[in-house]
């Protein structure tokens, strides 16, 4: 895993151990039955899953890239077509360039 990657999954792995800790207090409401305090929790956690979920989704935008560029750049030194590369089909299609 390349540095870029290793951001967005250790950002990811962040707003878990965020949630973690957000369950355990909520549990610990529901016994208490602080019912303001359990929606609020409940809000941050949605939050957290969200958040989480948009980060291992860019997490992935960016090891795909990574590895279409690594891909081009290999069939680049072979001077070989781009569509005998693998990592360079999308769908059938031939992808040419490493832009979102």
């Amino acid at each position: 895993m390349n540095g870029a990657v290793a951001y967005w999954v250790d950002a990811a792995q962040e707003q878990h151990r965020w949630a973690a800790d957000t369950r355990r207090k909520l549990r610990v409401c529901r016994r208490t039955g602080q019912a303001s305090l359990r929606k609020k929790l409940r809000n941050d956690l949605l939050k957290y899953r969200i958040k989480r979920t948009l980060l291992m989704v860019q997490a992935r935008r960016v090891r795909d890239e990574v590895a279409r560029a690594d891909a081009q750049h290999l069939a680049e030194l072979a001077r070989l077509p781009a569509g005998i590369v693998p990592g360079l089909t999308i769908g059938g299609r031939l992808v040419f360039t490493t832009g979102v």
